[in-house]
């Protein structure tokens, strides 16, 4: 029926008011959530235990929890002792999370695991020294200290570096699956701290030790078992058939047997079917093989029962994720294991399902599971201690049954993340295969090595990856490369790229030379079809040409296809731009003035104008290889290309005023009077204020002529460097003098070149300099950052290596926490100019001090900083210091810190798009 009258307006009226509290409450929670965000912005995140909060909470947690809080120096340490699988660890970090409020310094966990134990170093001290060392340089890690600091420490000195991070702290530290006492005693040992461990453990002498113990179980899980099957089963009290009580029996309450007989009965409501799960757990744990490391009864029991639902939960899988299953016995589950390896285990199966769906099988029944970065895989200690039995199968399947292109493709694989018998086994598969004259397994064996390569989750990983491989691989090249194959040398080529280090080339450049290594890479770069292979040919030439001897550096620097080489340059295709530019530039520093001009000749000046009008990191790559190549004698032809078809004009402002200045450099400097910088710097010295200006002013231009060897060491000899930094340094003089001797010091940096700058660095200025900067002063901060911005432009490693040395870079990183938005605005671009100059250590180490992860938070809290992901990432893609093979392990790295960091749509695509190279053009 119609409304009218009356009733209409209280109808509207009605809805008038409910929208109006609607919309006050979307003020009210964008106001909550404004507030929160410029609250807690700067708070440094804590370190925090991972735990599922819907997983059924053990009644021991609450006992627990009152031990932690006792201050009875009794209570530091809890020893959680019991069987594996029956609930250890997650009973400890549900513990550990609902215990952060009452320590103030968050929590934190470390799996130690019986590969940290004196057994499986077959008691060699030194070996597990050095892997106890490894696991608490891990700890340190998540505690924030730098990578660099552990890099060849040794036990002693990591236990130092622990005392010393949790002096002060009050933490919880979980310490998982611990195998020796003297583990738990060098953490009781540590003093000054307000700390509380705890431990969990299968180890009776470790259950011994000082401390609180509390034996964990049947009787602990008992009234937990029917929750925990539920949980995993993923049904309710009302639809589970009453045969679960059985089952639970016949598991004897064990959490793990549970999780996966849950996981395998997932949905199944039928009695029958769990009649016969009954019946076949029994069956299949009477039939497993107790374990070697379980000597007493009632582990054993234990493990064949837990074994035997493993097999029951296979049972009910495809053949096809039985074998994969099997196959996993032959890795190494100390660590965890990327995803490309089992991809690899997976094809060298022959199977013709999709990966994923069959390791989804295996993750959904708990014998796998992927790490919260999710390219990474690892398994339960008891799945792993299942799989010890399978091992000698799963080299059967993998490297002797396969066919043999099958076993070359995972044998590298296999030797990298393989046990050890694994990894003999593989090295033979490929020493047979570059023995071989296959050309096309050797040359698929040098692919996969590069792939696997690929896969390293840091650089000092695939440094130690290349080490391995070179060591057997590398004799054999010159073997290879007389087989006179096309396909093969191009392996050999992406190999050489890929793995070898400056004293690779130096110890095999001669024998390969013999073996016509240079005319094979000159074909390739003139002739091949692939652009990758193309570009790998040419940056391994000027390789050779830089470490080689004269001879082969003559040779390289005659025959180099100049034009074919300049062609590969393609402005569209930033992927392959970096090591293109690279081997242009080392052929232009081999042959100086006449080489730029041939460089030119062939067509580099139409790439540089389309690199100058593409986005900002191919600028970044222009602009560079144009100072380079006026510094190596091109300054005319330099000059003329900028000066023509407004080159210059279609440029960012910035960019424009770095090149201008090389044009400026062309003209010849008039020589001052021997006398005048001396004469200056003594009214510098002993003037009065209005004098110093003046004398300040007087010397610029002078500074600017330092290009002049002549003028340089007129200002060197006059001890110019050392009083302005002098004046820089002292925090009560003049503002506006301290100004302008940051000025004049950041010009005699650009105009001087390398000797200015190394004086300079001698003279603390680099150190004044962040130190100004991180003071906040705002007549100085500004002054402070353009002054180290271009003097990081003009000396590049030479700076930021001191920054480095001098552990400056912490206190940069530091700016990105300080209240006003102006300094962290600073700090950000500090880092911008770090990464885009600094080179692998730099970029490593902001890494290391989750640079990343504070700019994501800075992102998603402020506009004003929404791009500064975007940019950090874009820097290290500019960054013209790193490999091929160390701008793919950067990028694998960004990818990871950028799923667990970064929650913006947008800022996801972006930065994904500036990994495969398809950023937009800047404006």
């Amino acid at each position: 029926s119609s409304v009218f009258g009356d009733r209409l307006t209280q109808i509207t009226n009605s809805m008038l008011l409910q929208l109006n509290s609607w919309l006050e409450m979307q003020k009210l929670t964008s106001d909550v959530r404004r507030t929160i965000y410029t609250t807690a912005k700067d708070l440094p995140s804590l370190p925090r235990v991972q735990s599922d909060p819907n997983y059924p909470l053990s009644d021991r947690v609450q006992s627990i929890r009152e031990m932690l809080d006792s201050p009875d120096e009794h209570t530091r340490v809890i020893v959680l002792h019991g069987l594996s699988g029956i609930g250890k660890s997650c009973l400890a970090r549900q513990v550990a999370v609902l215990s952060t409020k009452r320590f103030s310094d968050g929590a934190v966990e470390l799996v130690l695991g019986q590969w940290c134990s004196r057994a499986a170093c077959a008691g060699n001290y030194g070996e597990y020294h050095k892997r106890l060392a490894v696991k608490l340089g891990r700890l340190l890690r998540q505690m924030g200290r730098k990578k660099e600091d552990l890099e060849g420490a040794n036990l002693e000195d990591v236990c130092y570096m622990l005392q010393e991070s949790l002096e002060g702290k009050s933490l919880i530290i979980l310490l998982d699956d611990v195998w020796e006492p003297d583990i738990i005693d060098r953490f009781v040992k540590l003093y000054d701290n307000k700390c509380k461990y705890i431990a969990t453990t299968r180890n009776e002498a470790v259950h011994e030790i000082t401390g609180v113990k509390v034996e964990i179980g049947k009787d602990d899980t008992r009234h937990l078992s029917k929750s925990i099957l539920l949980f995993h089963s993923q049904l309710s009290e009302f639809e589970i058939p009453k045969e679960a009580e059985t089952l639970i029996q016949r598991c004897g309450h064990h959490p793990l047997t549970l999780a996966v007989m849950g996981k395998a009965l997932r949905g199944e409501t039928r009695p029958e079917q769990w009649k016969k799960a009954i019946e076949n757990l029994w069956t299949y744990a009477a039939q497993a093989p107790v374990p070697v490391p379980y000597l007493n009864e009632k582990e054993a029991e234990n493990a064949a029962t837990v074994f035997g639902s493993f097999e029951f939960s296979l049972e009910g899988m495809t053949p096809y994720a039985r074998d994969l299953f099997t196959a996993l016995a032959a890795l190494c589950w100390v660590e965890p294991i990327p995803e490309a390896c089992l991809e690899a285990v997976w094809y060298a199966l022959s199977q013709d399902s999709t990966f994923l769906l069959i390791s989804g099988q295996l993750i959904e029944r708990s014998l796998l599971s992927k790490t919260s970065v999710g390219v990474l895989y690892e398994v339960h200690d008891m799945v792993s201690l299942y799989l010890e039995s399978k091992a000698s199968e799963a080299l059967m399947m993998l490297l002797v049954k396969a066919e043999p292109v099958k076993c070359v493709s995972v044998a590298p694989w296999l030797f990298t993340f393989g046990k050890s018998q694994t990894q003999n086994a593989a090295e033979e598969v490929i020493k047979r295969a570059l023995y071989s004259n296959q050309g096309s397994l050797a040359g698929l064996t040098l692919s996969t090595i590069v792939d696997v390569l690929s896969a390293s989750k840091s650089i000092s990983e695939l440094e130690a990856t290349s080490v391995n491989f070179n060591r057997f691989v590398g004799p054999e090249l010159p073997a290879l490369l007389l087989m006179d194959s096309e396909d093969l040398t191009a392996a050999i080529v992406r190999f050489l790229a890929s793995c070898f280090t400056v004293n690779d080339y130096m110890q095999y450049s001669q024998c390969m030379e013999s073996a016509g290594l240079i005319d094979k890479l000159i074909n390739l770069v003139k002739t091949h079809s692939d652009v990758v292979v193309q570009t790998d040919a040419g940056m391994v030439l000027t390789r050779l040409m830089d470490v080689g001897d004269l001879g082969i550096g003559k040779k390289v620097l005659n025959k180099m296809p100049v034009k074919a080489l300049v062609e590969l340059l393609d402005p569209a295709v930033e992927e392959t731009q970096h090591n293109i530019m690279n081997a242009i530039l080392s052929l232009a520093k081999a042959g100086k003035g006449d080489t730029v001009y041939q460089i030119f000749m062939a067509g580099m000046d139409r790439k540089l104008s389309a690199l100058l009008g593409g986005t900002e990191v191919t600028q970044n790559r222009a602009v560079a290889a144009l100072k380079q190549f006026h510094e190596l004698g091109g300054s005319t032809i330099v000059s003329k290309f900028l000066t023509s078809a407004g080159n210059l004009r279609r440029l960012p402002w910035q960019t424009r005023l770095v090149l201008e200045r090389l044009i400026k450099l062309e003209g010849s400097p008039s020589m001052p009077a021997p006398y005048l910088v001396g004469q200056l710097m003594g009214r510098l010295i002993d003037g009065s204020g209005k004098e110093q200006g003046e004398a300040m002013q007087e010397l610029i231009p002078i500074i600017d002529k330092a290009g002049n060897p002549d003028v340089r060491e007129m200002i060197l000899q006059s001890n110019t460097v050392e009083h302005l930094a002098k004046y820089l340094q002292d925090d009560e003089s003049d503002s506006r003098l301290r100004s302008e001797a940051a000025f004049a010091l950041m010009k005699l940096g650009c105009s001087g070149g390398v000797v200015c700058i190394s004086h300079i660095l001698k003279a603390g200025v680099v150190e004044t300099l962040v130190s100004m900067i991180c003071k906040s002063h705002k007549g100085l901060q500004g002054t402070a950052y353009s002054a180290l911005h271009n003097l990081i432009g003009a000396g590049k490693l030479l700076i930021t290596d001191q920054i480095l040395k001098s552990r400056q870079l912490e206190k940069v990183v530091s700016l990105l926490q300080y209240t006003t938005s102006d300094s962290r605005e600073i700090g950000v671009y500090c880092i911008q100019d770090l990464v885009e100059f600094g080179g692998k250590a730099c970029i490593e180490r902001l890494l290391a001090l989750q640079v990343f992860e504070k700019l994501a938070v800075m992102a998603q809290n402020s506009n004003r900083f929404k791009d500064v992901v975007i940019n950090f990432v874009k820097g290290i893609e500019k960054c013209q210091g790193l490999s091929g093979a160390e701008h793919r392990v950067f990028r694998q790295q960004l990818k990871r810190k950028m799923k667990a960091s970064v929650k913006d749509f947008n800022q996801i695509t972006a930065i994904t798009a500036i990994l495969q190279g398809s950023c937009e053009p800047s404006r």
